[in-house]
């Protein structure tokens, strides 16, 4: 009968990172807009948060003066900050502006952001933008009739009172907060969804520097011959069935960052949750695995989903233990 009774307030905890939701056709409920600054007399653009699996960008002044920006054939990009003039990582120019345009007489301009997730956005004034650069600081931009925002600004903001363009609306996302399972073992960092991700394109690993700075470190994989089915993955290490898009610098170290973000690429709707490394670092070694498990792969370790196994909930990192090994549980937020 306890377990019973205990069985519907299992779930009040945590989704796991792959209990995926559909689309819902519903209206956005929340306005929409990307940054946009003068820098140098260069306009520069930001997505506020990163944009993954993108096949395309517009940026648009008017019907006749657009700018394309695609991958190389065949690839996926990560997207968050662009200039007209270049270089973007990633990218190279489809389509350039018509020879001679100046973006400055133009009234709008609007950024489409094709192949992420998320709702899109709307035009920003060029007015705007220009009136406003130069008495605001480097690291903010203009968020069309959301004011000027910096990273923090916009960690704190998106998602709640607007979206940017790859953040999915939160009126079409699950209530309960997505989550992922990450510790250290032998130095190595392992992650585990908790419950298997289908139809998988890609996973990006985003790792987030203290304090926010000019974007992420990203490893990205994509899928090299078809969609996979994706839950362990051990850094480092190759992920079958998935070649390298995006490398992690020569000599990161993901030790010194904040924290990481784990994007896993399917067709359906769902949240990047987030994971405080400073957590997963300290309390790995408190934690035990057996001394197979300790020195096999993240794929071999047996254990269940977190919602199945967690007996409490709380903000911070959770200990869930299953036969003595140890996975640290986040509550997850919306994807910045």
């Amino acid at each position: 009968m306890i377990r019973r009774a205990l069985a519907p307030l299992l779930v009040s905890v945590a989704i796991t990172s792959c209990g995926m939701f559909g689309p819902d056709p519903q209206a956005v409920s929340l306005p929409l807009a990307f940054g946009a600054r003068v820098t140098d007399g260069e306009l520069r653009l930001w997505t506020g948060s990163p944009c993954h699996d993108v096949t395309r960008v517009t940026v648009r002044f008017t019907s006749d003066a657009k700018l394309i920006f695609e991958p190389a054939p065949g690839r996926r990009a990560d997207v968050d900050y662009l200039t007209l003039d270049g270089p973007n990582p990633g990218l190279r120019v489809e389509e350039a502006l018509p020879d001679g345009f100046d973006w400055r007489t133009a009234e709008q301009v609007d950024l489409w952001i094709d192949g992420a997730a998320g709702e899109g956005s709307k035009r920003a004034l060029v007015a705007d933008i220009v009136a406003g650069s130069a008495d605001h600081p480097e690291d903010t931009y203009w968020f069309q009739d959301v004011g000027w925002l910096g990273p923090d600004d916009v960690d704190e903001l998106d998602g709640k009172t607007f979206l940017t363009p790859c953040t999915p609306d939160p009126a079409r996302q699950p209530s309960l907060p997505p989550a992922f399972g990450v510790r250290v073992t032998d130095g190595a960092l392992r992650i585990w969804t908790g419950s298997p991700c289908t139809d998988v394109n890609g996973v990006t690993l985003d790792f987030i520097g203290e304090p926010p700075g000019r974007g992420t470190t990203a490893l990205t994989l994509i899928a090299s011959d078809g969609p996979i089915e994706f839950d362990r993955f051990t850094l480092g290490e190759p992920l079958q069935g998935t070649r390298i898009a995006q490398e992690l610098p020569a000599g990161f170290d993901w030790r010194s960052q904040s924290k990481l973000r784990l994007a896993v690429h399917t067709p359906n709707v769902h949240r990047d949750p987030t994971m405080d490394l400073a957590e997963v670092i300290s309390g790995s070694a408190s934690h035990p695995t057996t001394p197979t498990c300790s020195r096999a792969s993240a794929g071999s370790i047996p254990i269940r989903s977190p919602i199945r196994t967690a007996r409490r909930s709380s903000a911070s990192a959770v200990p869930i233990r299953h036969d003595d090994r140890d996975l640290a549980i986040q509550r997850g937020e919306p994807r910045r």
